[in-house]
């Protein structure tokens, strides 16, 4: 045998030929799909987990914004005032809505009672006319309606949408400051109030038992129930309410955030603290007078400023102390304003906001009126003498700011004061002797 095999022309080299049998080649087949199929998983695995880091740094660096103009998404607390001024002018200016900072020079006339309730008796209830909700309860805002959306052009502009209006006229405070006399006087103009509780405080935007949405809100303001189309939404307790601002910047686009108006008439803080006080004793056992159940007024005045003083004292007269010692409809600091205004305006342009005083609105109503109606866009509506007086309520018992004894109401007005100050130091047009201690009545002995 030779020591090395060379190909020759007898013996061609053959090329190596590997044959399998049938068992073989499945396991290789097997075995190259199982290989293939790793690879596939690895890069899915990948991708899944890039796309989960993706969206971890995009819910942590996004920015904070407005709405979109296509729909209404639920916002933090913004930083800055929201939405624009509306494109038509106004003829007043944000601080001198109502009165030059000169007025007034005289005390109130003797013949007008302070402690007088200024609202009225709640009408027969009425039943809530909203329909059936759609599939999607919260309907999307049209920043620009289309056809099947109405946009009245008579002074109020409302829009609607949906067979709900958004109302474009607030009355948010305060609480027992003549909210209702206001309000039934613009009702006599035509504007109209909500469809359900007693036809004038929706308490919608304040509520916390269940999460508001744009179609529960317009549907309590139906489109064709208005003859004018002009809605307002006079809930005094949405003034001091943490959440109403928030909750209706939620609700609306930045279009009707720009029609919006909100009007806020201020009552002389001891007056309106008493105001209610007989406000919820006239009513009896009412769901939200347990405050003053089986209390005279001096001991509920008294409960109320060992509960102020005994609240953060250490925060003083800041936005801190009033957000730590939420008023819940009563307490020293529900007739503290500065915080209340300064809260909303932070949410919505201050050039959308017509504040006055209670007494400045009561004696000098028909310049309080005409430079409203400029404000809310009804300015060549007739200018008609007084306020109704709705409800002088008389009961027994009712108690007088000339019953008290002056060291009480003198210890009132002295817990009010410096939040007095601070409002009149932003809005010095309101600073008059209307609101001075010797605007108070009180009995020397007692």
């Amino acid at each position: 045998m030779p020591d090395s095999y060379e190909e020759s022309s007898e013996h061609p080299r053959e090329p190596l030929v590997l044959e399998l049998n049938g068992t073989a080649a499945s396991k290789m087949r097997f075995l190259c799909v199982s290989q293939r199929a790793d690879w596939i998983g690895i890069a899915l695995s990948t991708a899944l987990s890039v796309l989960g880091i993706l969206v971890v740094l995009f819910r942590l660096l996004r920015p904070v914004g407005i709405p979109s103009e296509q729909s209404v998404a639920v916002l933090p607390y913004p930083e800055r005032p929201l939405g624009t001024p509306p494109s038509a002018p106004l003829a007043i200016h944000f601080f001198s809505p109502v009165m030059p900072p000169t007025y007034p020079t005289s005390l109130a006339p003797p013949s007008l009672d302070l402690t007088t309730t200024l609202s009225r008796p709640s009408p027969p209830h009425m039943p809530y006319l909203i329909p059936p909700p759609p599939s999607e309860q919260n309907v999307k805002a049209d920043p620009d309606p289309p056809d099947n959306v109405t946009n009245r052009q008579d002074g109020c502009k409302a829009v609607c949408s949906n067979g709900g209006c958004m109302p474009t006229v607030y009355i948010i405070g305060s609480q027992k400051g003549g909210t209702t006399s206001l309000f039934d006087h613009l009702e006599s103009k035509g504007f109209c109030g909500p469809r359900h509780n007693d036809g004038k405080e929706s308490h919608y935007l304040m509520s916390t038992s269940e999460h508001p949405t744009r179609y529960g809100y317009t549907h309590i303001f139906p489109e064709h129930q208005c003859a004018s189309g002009c809605w307002i939404d006079a809930t005094p307790n949405d003034l001091p309410n943490w959440q109403s601002p928030i909750t209706l910047t939620e609700l609306t686009t930045p279009r009707e955030r720009q029609l919006a108006r909100f009007v806020v008439v201020l009552r002389e803080p001891v007056a309106r603290d008493l105001s209610w006080f007989n406000h919820r004793k006239s009513l009896g056992g009412c769901s939200y007078c347990g405050g003053v159940s089986g209390l005279s007024y001096p001991e509920y005045a008294q409960k109320q400023l060992r509960q102020y003083e005994n609240c953060h004292p250490s925060l003083g007269i800041s936005d801190a102390r009033f957000e730590m010692c939420p008023p819940f409809g009563e307490g020293i600091l529900y007739g503290a304003y500065w915080p209340q205004l300064r809260h909303w305006k932070k949410i919505m342009p201050e050039s959308q906001f017509f504040i006055a005083q209670t007494e400045w609105m009561l004696h000098h109503d028909r310049d309080f009126k005409k430079q409203l109606y400029k404000f809310i866009g009804i300015e060549h509506a007739a200018v008609t003498p007084d306020f109704p007086h709705t409800n002088a309520l008389a009961y027994p018992g009712k108690v007088s700011m000339s019953s008290l004894s002056c060291d009480l109401v003198h210890t009132l007005h002295d817990a009010w004061d410096p939040w007095n100050k601070k409002l009149f130091e932003e809005y010095p047009f309101l600073e008059s002797k209307l609101w001075s201690l010797a605007s108070l009545p009180c009995t020397s002995s007692g």
